[in-house]
């Protein structure tokens, strides 16, 4: 399994503790020739669109799948020239089919008991970027988002005091 990051600490973090076999960062002015060296690919999970999507399409095996859950490079890009190799979906005979967790809102209770079980045993890994110092520190912690500053899921720690009532 193969994974792409915007650092190589990222790209670090991946193979050492998440266990792909390689990670590239696309920010490294060799990305495109590194990531060609391994070959075409069958499968493709895509939340960032634009550029890295476009080259994708041109790695493409026969009766590959891409799933769109995202497009951030969409989210901040006014001058975007669009997909220019999308034609190769037809030459490789691939599907391209947009992916929305909420399609499977019937499976969350399993989802849960199956994340809950893999976040107690270890099998299933996860890193936090936490801002401190309330709500106020929004305005700071968004633009990590679009930058890729963040190394985790991105959190704005607005207390740590509990709701009255909450479960926690």
């Amino acid at each position: 399994m193969y994974a792409i990051a915007g650092s190589p600490d990222k790209c670090e973090w991946l193979e050492k503790e998440i266990g792909v076999d390689k990670a590239f960062d696309y920010k490294s002015p060799t990305f495109r020739e590194d990531f060609k060296k391994i070959g075409y690919i069958d499968v493709f999970f895509d939340n960032v669109g634009g550029d890295i999507l476009d080259m994708m399409l041109t790695r493409l095996n026969q009766g590959a799948r891409i799933a769109l859950c995202g497009a951030i490079s969409q989210y901040i890009t006014s001058g975007s020239t669009g997909l220019r190799n999308y034609t190769n979906l037809i030459s490789q005979r691939a599907k391209l089919e947009g992916f929305l967790v909420f399609d499977y809102a019937t499976e969350f209770p399993t989802a849960i008991r199956e994340l809950a079980i893999g976040l107690v045993d270890g099998s299933i890994k996860r890193k936090f970027h936490i801002i401190e110092g309330g709500v106020e520190q929004a305005p700071v912690a968004l633009p990590l988002l679009f930058s890729g500053g963040n190394t985790g899921k991105l959190v704005v720690r607005i207390s740590d005091e509990p709701k009255i009532g909450s479960k926690l």
